[in-house]
C-alpha cells in the first residue's frame, strides 16, 4: 500500500508502527507451529533453503501489517510440495 515500507529494513528504519506489526507475525507463526528456527547444518539431506520476504501493508483502518512470505518462483513441483 501507498504509505508502507517497500523492505523490511525500511520498516525498521520508520519505526512505529512496524517493529510491532513484525513482532506480530513472528508470534502468530510460533503460536501456529507453522515454523521453528534451525542451523543451516541442521537441514536434512536433500532439503533447500528458500529465501523469504516481508510484505507490509497499511489497512484502511490505519493498522500496519506485516506478512512473512516465501519466495514462490524458487519451489519446484516434486522437490519442495507435492
Amino acid at each position: 500500500s501507498a504509505n508502507a515500507p517497500d523492505t523490511h529494513a525500511e520498516a525498521m528504519g520508520l519505526g512505529p508502527p512496524w517493529p510491532a506489526a513484525i513482532c506480530k507475525e513472528f508470534s502468530n507463526h510460533q503460536q501456529n507451529g507453522s515454523w521453528k528456527s534451525i542451523l543451516r547444518s541442521e537441514v536434512p539431506s536433500g532439503r533447500r533453503i528458500h529465501k523469504f520476504v516481508w510484505v507490509f501493508k497499511m489497512k484502511r483502518d490505519g493498522t500496519a501489517k506485516a506478512r512473512l512470505c516465501v519466495q514462490g518462483c524458487t519451489l519446484e513441483a516434486g522437490v519442495d510440495y507435492n
